[in-house]
Parts: structure tokens; C-alpha cells; sequence
């Protein structure tokens, strides 16, 4: 063990008598290499057992039978021989009928610091609740011990035949779900009073943190059913803050001992997604946006990330798991790329971040940036074609060759020549 400097701290001490009215003696020894040793000494006395050293219960369908087997142990240090008794119960509303012991012989022998295995059978004929005394006792003859008892209460409760189905309730998550629901109860005493009845609701495992911690069963008021009946009801109160899909069960006991068990499922679908997140790039560039998210309490939380479907590579978010800084703090920071591989394709995906109890998501839009036609201004020509004004005047100015009109004078010459010689 560590003790801080200049603390102190508790220790337990578990003692089991080994002996009854003697005294029994003991050291307890702390050690360090430093600081040295200490010892306490420590003295302990057994006594005889004295009322209930503890209750054993076991449940059967009406007309069924179950058993259940408890350990009773010899704490001693020398053999135990043993009377086995079964006895009417305490509780005079209780009945003993269909309650029994299956051993060989009524008296049995454990030996020093070992155990007894002692199987119960209990076959209910009757729905309502059985109960017995049994007592394990030594006899007068025993030279360590005489007339020592050890007393067990054995509780019997009858369950309905059948486990009846009271439907499939749902809601998204983070919406809140309330029903009544009227109970059917076969074989139900009308000496049941109003107010005399329990209720336990048993989760499965893997979901009994969120489903505690989301869902409320309580027994409501009296409703008179299609049969005229009067029975219990059943209130529910479901809030899920994640997604869950569980087959829960529901034991209703009334006062006379009559337990009745129902199922029934509980579905919480996805949420809408809380945000969507707009990522543009161009063709094979990267473009990122970050945010911030804290818990919903003010204690860190354990958290996984995932991106939905995951064939949708263009996306990529950071970390994927970590801790969820608690409400009230900077919170997580979470970073988002897009990088598009090819035009003309959707870019879609959710990002889901997850913990035991929470799960958040957003929406991933990717696109390109819009494209903008060019306008005229844009289009009209940037060559300069035009002569300037000083150019023009200058170039008329000049006298210029007409090569249209001597061309035509000289073919004139050439053919008057021609007539002359001839």
C-alpha cells in the first residue's frame, strides 16, 4: 500500500472466528525500507450465530419447478456434524409448500474450513410467495460446539407461465418517449392491494450504462382493462441520447409474491445530423476547415470517430479517437480535409464522433469552386488594329504608284508598235 507524506490512510481487516467465546490474536506488519516497521496487534472474538445469517431466493413458473443451489461453510478448524432442518417460515403469509432440500440424510458432516453445497427445490403449485426456515445445527453430543445454529431464510417466488411481450418502442435519439402501458396479469389475486406492488427492470450487459441512465420504468396507476379488470400500469420514460437498439425485461411482483415477467424492445435511431460542414477545392488540391466540441457534462469522455461510408476517401478527419474535453472548457479540436479526386462526382459523407453516452454528427458537403462565364469585356480582342490619325494623313499624302493604270498604258504601246511594222 502508498500513504502520502504526513497522511494517513484506512485499512481493512477481514476477520473469520476460527473458534466461538475465545479470544483469537493477530499482527498486522507495515514495512519500508526507509522508514522501518510497525506493527499493530490485533484480537478477535468469535460468537455464536444469531438470527438470519442470510436469505436464499429462488424463483419457478406456476407449475414449473427450479432449484438453486447456496454454500454453507465451516469456518473451524475441526470437523462439523450437522442436523439439517427444514422449517416452517417466519413470515406467517408466506407458504412452505413445494420448498425442499435435496440431500441424502439429514445429517451431514463438513469438514475443518470447507464447504457444503446445498441444493433447494422449489415446485410452486400456488402464485403466490413460498418461504421456509432452514437451520443447520450441532448436536448436544459435539465436544467443541453444542446447540449452535445457523438459520437461512429460503424465499420463494412464483412467476407467471409465460413471459408475455409488450411491444417495440422508438424514438431518435436525443427525443424523449413516454408511454403507459396497461399490464395484463393472469392468475393475479384480487386480494392485491393498490400500492402493493414492485418492480425490477433487468438490461442487458453490454447496454445497462446508457439504458440506466436514459430510461425511467415505474409502476403507475390502476387502469381498468377490455376485461374490466383492474390493473397496474406501467409508466415509460425513454430518452436516449444515442443510438441503441436493446431487448429489455420487466419483473412485476405484487405483495402476495406473484412475480409476472414482460419484454419488451427499445429502439433509438440516428438523430438529424447537428451540422453541415461545406468543404470547395479544385481537382487533386486539399482544402481544411476545424472546429471545437466539448462533452455534455463537465468530465472528460473517451471518444470514436467514423466517417460514413467509408469507400468516400475525398475526406479526412482528425484524431479519430482521443478524450472530449468536459462542457465549459476550449473543447477537442477536430480537422476536416477535402481533396477531390475527379470532376462530376458527389462528395457526401457523415462524420460520427461516439461515446458511451453521446453521439454527435455532421454532415460532409465537398464541391468545386463555382464556375463564372466570362462576360464581353472579357472577350473583346487586346490587338490594337486601328492606324493612328497622324499615320493615316501622312500615308495619303504621298503620291502612290498605280501599277492598275500602267499596266494597262504600256499594253496599249506595245500593241500600236505592232501595227507600225506590219
Amino acid at each position: 500500500v502508498e500513504v502520502a507524506a504526513c497522511s494517513s490512510r484506512d485499512i481493512a481487516v477481514l476477520y473469520t472466528p476460527r473458534s466461538i467465546n475465545k479470544l483469537e490474536h493477530g499482527c498486522v506488519t507495515f514495512s519500508d525500507a526507509t522508514c522501518g516497521t510497525w506493527v499493530y496487534k490485533v484480537v478477535g472474538q468469535g460468537i455464536p450465530p444469531a438470527g438470519i445469517v442470510a436469505t436464499v431466493e429462488v424463483s419457478a413458473a406456476l407449475g414449473g419447478s427450479a432449484s438453486e443451489v447456496f454454500t454453507f461453510q465451516n469456518p473451524f478448524l475441526f470437523p462439523l456434524r450437522l442436523h439439517v432442518n427444514l422449517q416452517d417460515p417466519l413470515s406467517t403469509s408466506d407458504i412452505r409448500d413445494g420448498i425442499s432440500v435435496l440431500l441424502a440424510s439429514p445429517v451431514v458432516d463438513v469438514a475443518p474450513e470447507s464447504t457444503l453445497e446445498v441444493p433447494i427445490l422449489f415446485t410452486p403449485s400456488r402464485l403466490q410467495r413460498h418461504g421456509a426456515l432452514l437451520t443447520f445445527t450441532t448436536p448436544q453430543s459435539t465436544s467443541h460446539l453444542q446447540d449452535v445454529q445457523w438459520k437461512y431464510s429460503i424465499v420463494g417466488t412464483v412467476e407467471a407461465p409465460s413471459s408475455m411481450y409488450l411491444g417495440r418502442f422508438t424514438c431518435k435519439a436525443r427525443e424523449h418517449l413516454q408511454k403507459t402501458i396497461l399490464l395484463q396479469l393472469p392468475g393475479s389475486s384480487a386480494d392485491s392491494t393498490k400500492d402493493g406492488w414492485d418492480i425490477k427492470v433487468v438490461y442487458p450487459e453490454e447496454s445497462r450504462s446508457i439504458l440506466s441512465r436514459s430510461t425511467s420504468i415505474l409502476i403507475g396507476a390502476y387502469a381498468q382493462g377490455e376485461d374490466g379488470e383492474w390493473s397496474p400500469t406501467l409508466i415509460l420514460d425513454f430518452a436516449p441520447l444515442r443510438p441503441i437498439r436493446a431487448l429489455v425485461q420487466v419483473l412485476v411482483t405484487n405483495d402476495l409474491g406473484g412475480r409476472w415477467r414482460f419484454r419488451m424492445d427499445l429502439n433509438a435511431n440516428a438523430s438529424q445530423p447537428d451540422d453541415t460542414i461545406n468543404l470547395v477545392s479544385t481537382l487533386k488540391k486539399t482544402s481544411s476547415v476545424a472546429f471545437h466540441l466539448t462533452n455534455r457534462t463537465k468530465e472528460e469522455a473517451i471518444f470514436t470517430l467514423l466517417v460514413l461510408p467509408e469507400t468516400q476517401k475525398a475526406f479526412k478527419v482528425s484524431p479519430m479517437q482521443g478524450i472530449l474535453h468536459p462542457y465549459g472548457s476550449d473543447g477537442t479540436r477536430f480537422k476536416v480535409d477535402f481533396t477531390p479526386g475527379e470532376y462530376g462526382k458527389a462528395y457526401s459523407a457523415d462524420l460520427i464522433i461516439d461515446t458511451d453516452e453521446m453521439q454527435w454528427i455532421y454532415h460532409l458537403k465537398g464541391s468545386f469552386p463555382a464556375y463564372e462565364a466570362p462576360t464581353t469585356l472579357d472577350t473583346a480582342s487586346r490587338v490594337d488594329s486601328h492606324i493612328a490619325e497622324h499615320v493615316d494623313q501622312s500615308l495619303m499624302q504621298k503620291n502612290r504608284r498605280n501599277f492598275y493604270k500602267e499596266n494597262i498604258s504600256a499594253v496599249r504601246s506595245s500593241g500600236a508598235k505592232t501595227e507600225g511594222h506590219s
